[in-house]
């Protein structure tokens, strides 16, 4: 590594990186070939982030921008000249301009290939670091966050879309908030990948992913678009999981369960007073709560759950109950505090408000 660090970028991936993802012969499971893949990805990751490359790159394409400016001047110039000789002049200015032009193009294009290889190679090698092992999961939040950097270009997608189905989706659940929050209704790749990847979460993680999803697909009042775009997207993937032979069973739980949280969230009541209990008996919608929740087999989602990289959830402890008091929550909204027994012993609150349809931990 040493000997390294007086080599160019180029050159350490040359001698360095490829053959060691050679050397693996095909290899791509495990800690070794995890750990190769995850130094290829970091180096050229560390490459883009550069600050002196990409002020190359700047000072470059402003160099390259100022002979084109010059040789476009040049030829106007040769054009609308009055005399042989000044025609001459700028006939001969604009081909030695034109030459600096091409010479400055030609390293301008090298290094902005240069730089876009880079992005190809992180987001394809941090992907296969993360499907080879678990030694380097924090290689999710780099990932995800070059590609959302560059999900508009074409070149980021394609590296994406090549190992991506690869990984398994347990390792993206940590950002399940995120992902979900940049769903939008467009049909362009990075949006196509995206969808796709939520779903997926979701049917292998129903409890990590379907609240988000549920939340997102609720009934807007906003008239922002992006919002709107948001709450369509959400829409189109609760039908897909609808749909889905996995998750069809747990969509339908989550929902009504979720639906019936919900109904609680909008509870209104003169009586109700900050630090108060109420009844949950006296409610039509706190009584359906009681009732329906723990019928439906549902775990509290205030719950902390393992992510099961067999994706069973069989076990998980399911409610069996409520306390059968309320408290009210400080809050415009008047949000309610529901505690919710489960068939592990333990007791989960629940701070449900109609700001979000996903009950929270008080």
């Amino acid at each position: 590594m040493a000997e390294a660090r007086m080599k160019k970028p180029d050159e350490v991936t040359r001698d360095y990186l490829i053959p060691a993802i050679k050397e693996l012969n095909g290899q791509t499971q495990g800690r070794e070939a995890g750990q190769v893949f995850h130094e290829f990805a970091s180096f050229c990751d560390k490459q883009l982030q550069s600050p002196e490359a990409l002020e190359d790159l700047a000072r470059m394409q402003k160099m390259r921008d100022k002979k084109e400016s010059e040789a476009k001047e040049y030829d106007r110039a040769s054009k609308s000249a009055k005399t042989p000789r000044e025609k001459d002049h700028y006939r001969q200015a604009y081909k030695k301009a034109k030459r600096w032009l091409e010479i400055d193009s030609e390293e301008f294009q090298k290094m902005r290939a240069n730089r876009e290889d880079a992005l190809r190679q992180s987001l394809e090698n941090y992907l296969l670091s993360l499907q080879a092992s678990d030694d380097h999961e924090n290689d999710v939040l780099r990932v995800f966050s070059l590609w959302l950097e560059y999900s508009e270009q074409q070149l980021a997608n394609k590296a994406v879309s090549k190992y991506l189905s690869q990984v398994p989706s347990r390792k993206f659940v940590i950002l399940m908030n995120q992902l979900s929050s940049r769903l939008q209704a467009e049909k362009t790749d990075f949006q196509l990948l995206l969808s796709k990847l939520v779903v997926r979460i979701c049917t292998e993680h129903p409890y990590h992913g379907m609240h988000q999803i549920y939340a997102g697909a609720m009934p807007l009042v906003s008239k922002d678009d992006a919002a709107r775009s948001r709450n369509t997207a959400a829409k189109d993937i609760s039908r897909q999981l609808r749909a889905d032979k996995r998750g069809h069973r747990y969509w339908t739980l989550i929902h009504e369960s979720n639906t019936c949280y919900h109904e609680v969230a909008l509870l209104k009541d003169d009586n109700f007073k900050i630090g108060r209990s109420a009844k949950l008996e006296d409610y039509a919608q706190s009584r359906k709560m009681a009732q329906k929740v723990p019928m439906l087999k549902v775990p509290p989602p205030t719950m902390p759950i393992p992510i099961r990289a067999d994706c069973d959830y069989s076990t998980v402890p399911r409610i069996t109950a409520f306390k059968p008091t309320m408290t009210i929550a400080n809050g415009l909204s008047m949000p309610k505090i529901v505690t919710a027994a489960a068939s592990d012993g333990q007791s989960y609150k629940q701070l449900v408000s109609d700001l979000g349809s996903r009950p929270r931990t008080n």
